[in-house]
């Protein structure tokens, strides 16, 4: 990694090797990277680029410390994707491995503004989530178990660190009743090699264009369950139903246009199978986002409470698909 001195000069070098014009005359803003990035957008003479580099420790409460080699994974998965779904992902520009440094196609926010905003701000477009269920699903449909992905996105130690870890393993010490449950969706996550997998299907992470949903943030690629897409961005609606009453139903719905989008194009497998370890998948997510090592930051106590003790009976009742978890998310009443 570069020494914190030499950073902004480093930077700055790299965005004149993307073309952007002399180190020198190039202007570099520094963006919001969530709690795993350093980002900056840079502006020069002869264009406008957003480059990231990927901590080695993440900004959260409980030290996380995670290999920055993930930044490899990312400039991967653009290729990969790029190829696939071109107008649904930034173009990658260049990734430097000895700085860690990404380079990638810059979106102006009056012209693409962030999902998640949206949605707090009250607007709910369930286009965007058709749209990006057929994204995700496109993109697993051209990976399924395609050996050249295998080797390319062999990432599973860093997935592991990164999320089966955090957000399933953490949670054996606060519901040891749910342990043997637990290990058993780890287990069978981990050895579900299938597609090229995201990893980081979130609101937060997708910008809303005029030609459809653009997805970014892909530093969990892995060759691995699809399921694990699915779940996460469901996992995201569903809190955030919680916490936008008025807009419940709106998000619920987008809900179920994700998945019918996102299934119109699985080829790989069963529906039935698929849908099983979305459910669990689901369910695990939930609870860990309340008790995990990286807790959403949103709800209110009685609504962390509300979640954990139906995130707690799906994991107990198994549901067998996630319209099992909406209904069961839908039928349950509580204080929001």
């Amino acid at each position: 990694m570069m020494s914190e001195p030499n950073a902004t000069v480093a930077v700055a070098e790299f965005a004149a090797g993307l073309g952007l014009g002399n180190a020198g005359d190039i202007e570099l803003l520094t963006l919001s990277g969530g709690v795993s990035s350093d980002v900056w957008k840079a502006v020069g003479p002869r264009g406008t680029a957003c480059i990231k580099q990927a901590l080695p420790t993440l900004r959260v409460a409980t030290r996380w410390d995670v290999p920055v080699k993930r930044g490899e994974y990312e400039a991967r998965w653009l290729e990969t994707a790029s190829d696939i779904v071109p107008l649904s992902v930034p173009k990658m520009l260049k990734y430097e491995p000895h700085s860690h440094l990404l380079g990638m196609q810059f979106f102006a926010p009056e012209d693409f503004p962030n999902w998640r905003t949206q949605i707090f701000d009250g607007t709910v477009d369930r286009t965007v989530a058709s749209a990006l269920g057929h994204v995700v699903g496109k993109i697993h449909a051209a990976t399924a178990d395609a050996p050249a992905m295998r080797t390319r996105f062999d990432s599973d130690a860093l997935f592991d660190a990164l999320r089966l870890d955090p957000y399933f393993r953490s949670l054996r010490s606060s519901h040891p009743d749910l342990a043997d449950r637990l290990d058993k969706i780890i287990e069978r996550t981990a050895t579900t090699r299938r597609v090229l997998v995201h990893g980081d299907v979130s609101p937060k992470n997708v910008l809303v264009g005029k030609g459809g949903p653009v997805l970014l943030d892909a530093e969990c690629a892995w060759f691995g369950d699809p399921a694990f897409d699915v779940a996460f961005l469901c996992t995201h609606l569903l809190l955030k139903a919680r916490v936008r009453p008025a807009h419940a139903i709106e998000l619920r719905l987008a809900f179920a246009d994700y998945i019918n989008a996102y299934e119109s194009h699985v080829n790989w497998e069963s529906l039935t199978a698929l849908r099983g370890r979305s459910a669990d998948l689901l369910a695990a997510m939930l609870l860990a986002r309340i008790d995990g090592k990286s807790p959403v930051d949103y709800l209110p106590p009685s609504c962390r409470a509300w979640v954990r003790s139906v995130a707690r009976d799906l994991l107990k009742g198994k549901p067998t698909s996630p319209t099992d978890v909406l209904n069961a998310w839908g039928g349950r009443t509580g204080a929001i």
